[in-house]
């Protein structure tokens, strides 16, 4: 079982850790001519291509880490491109404030439920589609001092079902929010045993947590896609609710509320993701997940939530240095989105950002020199959705001249649903998009590799 991080390599051994919860998403101006390459003491006279060939093919993601923070996803949903995808979710609940010594003297269990607050309205499939959510205790008091991957995981007693519920989305203070209450034996066991309300230790080594997962939902391709929803477990709404009153019930008392919230230092919150692209996706993308790379060619495939993306190769680079050094002036790729393959029907949004990272010898990923450079990160790396033109634009100027000088082998890149900023592109559990770019054999979307460069002088 993995649970550390992975190291996200990059020249000069240097790993990157830091990660930052919050992004800032501006369009760049990409189509900048970048010199910043060039010695501008060896310039010649400017040549232009943009025929070199580039290789391609869609691969799975291993695994991804699932980071302890508040922005989560649940849900299953059937999509007529991707397939089958389910986001489960583990998570624990605390006494809030770290209070100690919790009791409610002559307390009997009106009702109990979980409530989590939807962040976003920016859902995959259809929001409206019903899902059964199902509730299980966790059996491990799973370490906050570790991390997790989104492989599934073993962490709950299946045959410990403490709810079970078929439901759209409430409306709570306006919010929408999953909904789910919890077997009352279960409930009432926390209300009345305040020995294990000690303190977060004691309740959390009694009380594991919840498993949360939808993967029973019946769903398909057609009339019921289902939904996958971001989720904001610090929201005020989020929380175990237990609804009780003192002494006899009746409905002229008044009915107390106390939650245990899904947030604070002593909780746990990864998710689980489990893609299965051969339940009703495309065959392109069946194909080249069973090893069938040259179908590739006909069709690109990038999905978040540790889904799919793309491994590509640039193999005659060298040809140009053949007969002289360059200096490149700008070397710049474009993906155009196959609108016939994704879909319009406003189920599936495209992403915000993609990136481009290199590849070591080891096929590990790594930065492009243009992101280590955060001023040409900054004016010119590129990677945001233009909606206009429905493409990624990509200047990796830097990169393209290391392998030209030979400083740096070509070993190829990849292309995946990140935000390319280093500081972020580690980050893969928190975008949910998908997206299907066209390959090198259709004529409307081919991906094109634009390379502006100067000969030397000094040759």
């Amino acid at each position: 079982m993995k649970n550390r991080i992975h190291t996200f390599l990059f020249p000069f051994e240097i790993s990157i850790f830091v990660i930052s919860l919050f992004s800032v998403s501006c369009k760049k101006d990409t189509d900048i001519l970048n010199a910043s390459a060039q010695d501008q003491e060896d310039v010649l006279n400017g040549f232009y291509s943009d025929t070199a060939t580039m290789v391609a093919h869609t691969i799975n993601v291993d695994s991804v880490v699932s980071f302890n923070d508040a922005v989560k996803f649940l849900g299953s949903n059937q999509d007529p491109v991707f397939g089958r995808t389910d986001v489960s979710l583990y998570t624990k609940f605390s006494i809030p404030n770290n209070l100690v010594g919790v009791s409610f003297p002559d307390a009997n269990l009106v009702s109990s439920e979980i409530v989590i607050a939807v962040k976003s309205l920016d859902f995959v499939g259809d929001y409206q589609c019903p899902l059964t959510y199902e509730v299980f205790e966790m059996n491990q008091n799973i370490p906050t001092t570790q991390s997790y991957f989104s492989k599934p995981k073993s962490w709950y007693n299946s045959g410990n079902l403490l709810a079970s519920r078929t439901c759209s989305f409430d409306v709570i203070n306006g919010l929408f929010v999953v909904r789910i209450p919890v077997n009352n034996t279960y409930a009432s066991a926390i209300l009345n045993n305040p020995q294990y309300l000690l303190d977060n230790t004691t309740l959390q080594n009694t009380y594991k947590g919840f498993y949360i997962t939808c993967r029973s939902t019946n769903l398909n391709p057609v009339g019921a896609q289902g939904v996958i929803a971001k989720l904001d477990l610090d929201n005020a709404l989020s929380g175990f609710y237990l609804n009780y009153q003192e002494g006899e019930i009746s409905a002229s008392k008044q009915t107390k509320v106390f939650k245990f919230p899904f947030s604070g230092t002593d909780v746990v919150r990864f998710n689980e993701f489990k893609h299965d692209a051969t339940s009703g996706a495309h065959n392109l993308l069946t194909q080249q997940l069973q090893g069938d790379s040259a179908k590739g060619s006909q069709g690109l495939f990038l999905q978040g939530l540790g889904g799919a993306k793309v491994k590509f190769k640039i193999p005659f680079l060298t040809n140009f240095t053949s007969q002289h050094k360059i200096s490149v002036n700008q070397a710049q790729i474009r993906f155009k989105v196959d609108q016939g393959i994704s879909g319009s029907d406003g189920k599936y949004g495209a992403p915000l950002k993609l990136a481009v990272l290199a590849m070591d010898s080891a096929s590990r990923e790594i930065f492009t020199y243009d992101q280590i450079s955060s001023s040409d990160f900054m004016r010119y790396y590129g990677g945001s959705y233009d909606y206009e033109s429905k493409e990624y634009v990509f200047n990796i100027s830097r990169d393209i001249q290391a392998i030209m000088n030979g400083s740096k082998k070509n070993w190829g890149f990849y292309l995946v649903v990140a935000d390319g900023d280093r500081a972020y592109a580690v980050r893969r559990d928190d975008r949910s998009e998908r997206i299907v770019i066209g390959g090198s054999a259709s004529t409307l979307y081919k991906p094109v590799f634009k390379l502006t460069y100067t000969p030397l002088s000094n040759d």
